[in-house]
């Protein structure tokens, strides 16, 4: 069974395992510091479809359990990766359809992510789902570097698992929590599990809802933009019987009606960047129905997964297109997404220990996309001499995506301290469009409607991948990976120029070498990874004349960096933290075909060279009911390029973070802060040709007490 996976590796193999030493030899640039508590080091998690140890993966994860989460007052993604090495979440305003996840400067604001999403083992394929409400969270799961031996097509970054409570239950249990704070945040999560009594059911629902005023005034219409509406909640059935089968339902739902964001040019307005001047307020509306059905066989040799799963999607969007009080155009947007996977895999049996296990499986999937776009032309743009009259440029774009995949990984125990993986996935692409595009004045059409189908195009490719995990010693394990990323090409819905209606799809090789503690050692554990990565036909996404965005592929780049991550508990009641990642990434070719400009040399877009946390926890008893807890964090991302020119950036700037509260019994009381410094800290960039860039900027000081009771 070993061969049937080694054997079409080898070519490849041999071509690219000798660039794993070019990072010896190249500048060291480290690390990435995430303290967790020590015993996160034993968590036993599942990047790779199969649950290992942290310190068995040879790949350079990060996981936040539970205690981590809560302790952090973490409530949704983007918080979680102010705490994970050489991860960003560009989120613009109220996040929905506008957040963007990046990976070791690996990530994308159009078209397809390039960093592979998993909620609960169900993939999520779209840009806008990223906004997962983390109330009902168990634990967030980074696997960084190309994964798609495994995942597939759009892993090229790497892989975010968030994986939820499960519905186990000797007894009912229920818990509450209610955050109140400034800006008119209030904030609900309820969650109930029982066993159903007289069967094998567990059943565990979940709801939320998070409701704030805006972040930022409109000084054109005197009104709050970036306000928060939403609410969501889950439904878990578990059947658990003592048999070899059990299966898990799990049905997710979420909701937002948001207000739009804003963006200002740098400096506008002077040191005041709460306030715009935009002749839109705009809206983000969002619908998400996520149902899956998970069915697990053990048998004496081998266990059977299946995984069944659909995505039902809806985001409505409406925007002020150039960010100015200029009433120059006015974007709507609608977008329907369908999604329906099936998985399959076959493995070695869950109870089987040893170096030994292997894992086989097949995947199929079928996407409908929909887009229903119009860019309205103001009076505005007429008095700037940008467009002859004002009119409505209306898109609307159908897409249908079929993907297959064959995909196995197998581990072996060579020698009795080495162990070597050898995964390989063979992905097969089917994409169909049609486009419409329409001028409409005064609500009828103009001279230069047209409807084409876009040309179907087929892709496939092989994504192979090889770990060596050497134990060195009781204490240590060191590893090497090889891996190679891809994300599929795609279609430009608002092109201006027929060419650029299809861009291609881009790939990349991951060279990785690290060590991990596999004990705390004197309190301490931690592990540390180099990498190296080439990026070949890389998308790259650009603003056109007419505000509309667009795909298109340079010629290659390449990311030197680390991780390095620690854990040091010098008494039971207290944690130290201090993370750094360090990312370079360059273009080594490209020139922009609109202005003529070379870009060879200059920083990759969205690419943060430094990452940073550093925290400390504490907590004592009081009395001998009551329990004192209190953690402080502070956390930087910068030197983000917001452009391929690299003319706007947002240097290194800490904000500070911190929650302390009191325990008693099976009640909490927390006062908490994010940004307590109140800093100013870019989050969102953009350049467009026509207005220059626009600024999003990070949440102001928002302070909060919450409640939580568990019960029993």
């Amino acid at each position: 069974m070993f061969s049937i996976i080694t054997e079409p590796c080898l070519q490849i193999a041999y071509r690219q395992a000798a660039k794993i030493g070019r990072i010896l030899t190249g500048t060291i640039l480290l690390f990435g510091l995430t303290i967790t508590p020590a015993q996160a080091m034993t968590l036993i998690v599942t990047p790779g479809k199969s649950e290992h140890s942290m310190e068995e993966t040879p790949a350079s994860a990060s996981t936040l359990g539970q205690a981590d989460l809560e302790a952090r007052a973490v409530r949704e993604l983007d918080q979680a990766a102010r705490h994970l090495p050489n991860l960003y979440l560009m989120g613009q305003g109220t996040g929905g359809r506008s957040m963007y996840l990046f990976l070791r400067g690996v990530g994308a604001t159009h078209n397809d992510p390039a960093v592979g999403f998993l909620v609960d083992d169900v993939p999520m394929s779209s840009e806008g789902v990223f906004d997962v409400d983390f109330s009902d969270v168990e634990r967030v799961e980074v696997l960084r570097g190309p994964q798609g031996s495994l995942h597939g097509r759009n892993a090229l970054g790497g892989v975010v698992h968030v994986i939820s409570r499960p519905a186990v239950s000797g007894k009912p249990s229920a818990q509450l929590k209610a955050d109140a704070g400034n800006f008119g945040l209030h904030r609900e999560a309820l969650t109930l599990t029982t066993p159903i009594k007289n069967t094998d059911w567990h059943l565990r629902l979940a709801a939320d809802q998070t409701q704030r005023d805006g972040y930022s005034r409109n000084l054109v219409s005197g009104r709050l933009v970036e306000s928060v509406d939403q609410y969501g909640g889950q439904l878990r059935l578990s059947w658990l019987p003592v048999g070899a089968t059990d299966a898990d339902l799990l049905i997710r739902h979420q909701h937002a009606d948001n207000g739009g964001f804003g963006l200002n040019p740098p400096g506008d307005l002077g040191a005041n960047p709460r306030q715009l001047r935009q002749s839109v307020d705009g809206l983000n509306h969002k619908n998400q129905t996520t149902p899956s059905l998970k069915i697990h066989h053990d048998a004496p040799s081998f266990g059977l997964t299946s995984i069944t799963a659909g995505d039902f999607w809806r985001n409505d969007a409406l925007g002020d297109a150039d960010y100015s009080q200029a009433d120059l155009a006015v974007v709507t947007l609608r977008e329907e997404k369908t999604l329906f996977s099936q998985e399959l895999r076959i493995h070695s049996p869950r109870q089987e220990k040893g170096p030994d296990h292997w894992l086989f499986g097949v995947y199929a999937a079928q996407d409908r996309f929909f887009k229903d776009g119009r860019i309205a032309y103001q009076p505005g743009a007429v008095a700037a001499g940008l467009m002859p009259v004002p009119f409505t440029d209306h898109f609307l774009d159908r897409t249908v995506t079929r993907d297959f995949a064959i995909f196995g990984e197998v581990t072996r125990g060579i020698l009795p301290d080495l162990e070597l993986t050898v995964g390989l996935r063979f992905n097969h692409l089917d994409r169909e469009g049609e486009l419409s595009r329409a001028f409409e004045w005064n609500g009828a059409p103009m001279a230069g409607t047209a409807t084409a189908a876009m040309p179907a195009f087929n892709e496939q490719t092989w994504l192979p991948k090889y770990a060596l995990l050497y134990h060195l010693n009781p204490d240590y394990n060191l590893y090497a990976t090889l891996a190679k990323g891809y994300r599929n090409g795609g279609f430009n819905s608002f092109a201006s120029d027929p060419a650029d209606q299809r861009f291609a799809s881009e790939s990349l090789w991951n060279h990785e070498i690290g060590i991990k503690s596999r004990k705390p050692i004197h309190g301490v554990t931690w592990s540390a990874a180099l990498f190296e990565i080439e990026w070949h036909n890389q998308q790259v996404q650009l603003i056109q004349p007419n505000f509309a965005p667009l795909t298109r592929n340079a010629g290659q780049s390449r990311a030197r960096g680390g991780e390095l991550e620690m854990t040091w508990t010098p008494a039971e009641t207290t944690r130290l933290s201090l993370a750094y990642g360090h990312t370079d990434a360059r273009f080594l070719s490209y020139r922009d075909p609109v202005l003529g400009a070379d870009y060879a040399g200059r920083r990759v877009p969205v690419a943060p060279l430094h990452t940073l946390a550093i925290g400390v926890e504490h907590e004592r008893d009081v009395t001998d009911q009551w329990r004192w807890f209190g953690r402080a964090d502070l956390e930087g991302r910068g030197n983000i390029f917001w452009d391929a020119a690299n003319t706007a950036k947002q240097r290194m700037e800490p904000l500070l973070h911190a929650r302390t509260g009191l325990r008693y019994a099976n009640w909490e009381l927390a006062l908490w802060s994010h940004n307590l410094l109140d800093a100013t800290v870019q989050v969102f960039g953009e350049a467009s040709p026509t207005l220059g860039h626009r600024i999003g900027y990070a949440e102001p000081r928002t302070v909060g007490l919450s409640l939580g009771m568990k019960y029993p």
